[in-house]
């Protein structure tokens, strides 16, 4: 905890000072105070910087690496074309036989199924009372 809240204070003071001598520089219409050449040299380091990636942009806006980039997009694209429509078909596959098994279900609802079968049959072969204090009695 004590390496972050020092961290924090330190990056705040930085910050601070930056920005108090970047004030005052612009007071003086941009005239460098402090570190005059190596923020020269900074400069210079970061045109250059730009320099190379404007080059780089302007070589791949106008070049064969940008016609590979669309190639190589258009083929990436095609591909997630194929699996969506694979993942579709195959969605649509699962709903038609999900709506099959409904109405199989369904209509096996209204039909008498073999449980029903054997309720009637236990109702038909069922004991009357009769004949069921008949039993007990004989033991």
């Amino acid at each position: 905890m004590e390496f972050a809240l020092i961290y924090l204070a330190s990056s705040a003071a930085a910050l601070v000072i930056i920005a108090g001598v970047f004030r005052v520089e612009d007071t003086r219409g941009g005239q460098r105070i402090v570190f005059g050449r190596v923020r020269t040299l900074f400069d210079w380091v970061v045109l250059w910087i730009i320099g190379v990636f404007r080059w780089l942009y302007e070589y791949i806006r106008y070049s064969f690496a940008r016609l590979f980039f669309h190639y190589a997009a258009h083929r990436i694209l095609k591909r997630l074309y194929i699996v969506t429509h694979f993942l579709e078909e195959k969605t649509e596959e699962l709903l038609r036989q999900n709506r099959r098994t409904a109405r199989r279900i369904s209509t096996e609802r209204h039909e008498r199924s073999h449980l029903d079968e054997i309720a009637d049959h236990k109702e038909e072969t069922a004991l009357t009372r009769e004949e069921i204090e008949k039993m007990r009695s004989l033991d």
